[in-house]
């Protein structure tokens, strides 16, 4: 994160006073007169800690600091009063943040990306309108944030019911696969996949065709000498309705003329 500090004699709201340009300015100083903290998360591929101004934004707070101080993008250094830990809420499952850094003098609270995934065994994927945090097995969307500026704010998950949560076990059925209940039954224990709407008695059409069987055709020594000696007959189903409204058909061959 870069910040860049005002020229001598010029301030961020208008003129400034006389000691910028008489005494250097020191990098306290210079946070005063930038914009206030802002509370919001802010994820940051370029962060190597989540970084936070505040300790009551943490949900659990050591007293102890595992670096003294962070450098920012200007080469100084800011101080490090705390450390501890925090949660992001998102519809399925918390999101943590480990080891979260206390700066006072930050200005923006900074989300190291790749501990992120790591730790909550996710992916995060960046677009022009924000940004989508996915579960890295099930790829479901744990969080997604849209922003229409130029970074990535971390905004609460909507109270809205939205397409994935309300996924039926035949619509998982569909996706991966065509697998049998069983399999189904020991993803949702797992939690690998969630079925929110209620079980219907659902036939998989495709399944039935793809686990159709038919005994194979054993070559036959029969002999015969006039029709209708034998007669063969099987009974199929028609993928088109007849105009009576019938979708079975049978067949009765000869064996001997082999008309049909």
């Amino acid at each position: 994160m870069h910040y860049r500090l005002p020229h001598p004699g010029q301030g961020i709201l208008g003129p400034a006073p006389a000691i910028y340009s008489s005494q250097p300015t020191t990098l306290p100083s210079a946070f005063s007169i930038m914009p206030p903290q802002d509370p919001t998360w802010h994820m940051d591929t370029g962060a190597s800690s989540h970084l936070n101004f505040n300790a009551s934004n943490l949900s659990t707070i050591f007293d102890k600091r595992l670096f003294p101080s962070v450098h920012v993008g200007d080469g100084k250094s800011i101080p490090v009063t705390n450390t501890g830990h925090s949660i992001i809420p998102s519809h399925h499952r918390p999101l943590h943040l480990h080891n979260v850094l206390v700066t006072p003098n930050i200005i923006k609270n900074l989300i190291f990306v790749r501990q992120f995934t790591r730790d909550n065994n996710c992916t995060i994927e960046f677009d022009a309108f924000g940004f989508s945090v996915k579960d890295y097995l099930t790829r479901h969307i744990l969080l997604r944030c849209d922003s229409s500026g130029d970074l990535y704010p971390v905004t609460k998950p909507s109270t809205s019911p939205i397409a994935f949560l309300s996924t039926s076990a035949s619509t998982w059925h569909q996706r991966l696969g065509h697998p049998g209940d069983q399999v189904l039954r020991s993803l949702v224990s797992s939690r690998f996949i969630s079925c929110n709407k209620e079980k219907t008695s659902h036939i998989c059409h495709a399944c039935q065709l793809g686990k159709h069987v038919k005994l194979p055709f054993h070559s036959s020594d029969s002999i015969v000498e006039h029709r209708f000696d034998i007669i063969h007959s099987d009974l199929w189903t028609s993928l088109i309705i007849s105009s009576s409204g019938f979708k079975y058909y049978v067949l009765f061959l000869d064996h001997f003329s082999h008309y049909l």
